[in-house]
């Protein structure tokens, strides 16, 4: 998986790094079972603190993406379903997505569209080839 690191963005690195590694599940190019580079790999490879990179991990560890053994690395994992607290936050950023798709003049229809084309774009990139 290359990353693709947007240094003036707003978004820190760390959270553009977990982003796009559960993107990258949810797309079908990152599969459970994958190994992740290294901490130390990756950190040279984008040039960037090895810190942040720990950082991503550990969040992704944390939601249950990634397990880390300190033989095999970093590997994805296929997450449980929502606790409680998980489903709250979720329904949170939800709805703090469509707010702003609102207040920039989205109608509901064009809302709705948009979250089914990328519902079904993930179920498309899913199936078995």
């Amino acid at each position: 998986m290359i990353f693709e690191i947007d240094e003036q963005s707003n978004e820190p690195i760390y959270k553009q790094i977990q982003q796009q590694i559960i993107l990258g599940i949810a797309q079908n190019k990152i599969q459970p079972g994958m190994n992740l580079p290294s901490i130390r790999q990756l950190s040279d490879e984008l040039s960037i603190n090895p810190m942040t990179i720990s950082k991503a991990y550990t969040l992704l560890k944390e939601q249950g993406y990634l397990i880390t053994d300190r033989r095999k690395g970093a590997m994805i994992t296929q997450p449980d379903s929502f606790t409680e607290v998980e489903r709250t936050q979720y329904l949170h950023d939800l709805a703090f997505l469509l707010a702003q798709g609102r207040l920039h003049q989205e109608s509901s229809s064009k809302i709705l569209t948009d979250i089914e084309s990328i519902l079904n774009q993930y179920d498309q990139e899913r199936k078995p080839l």
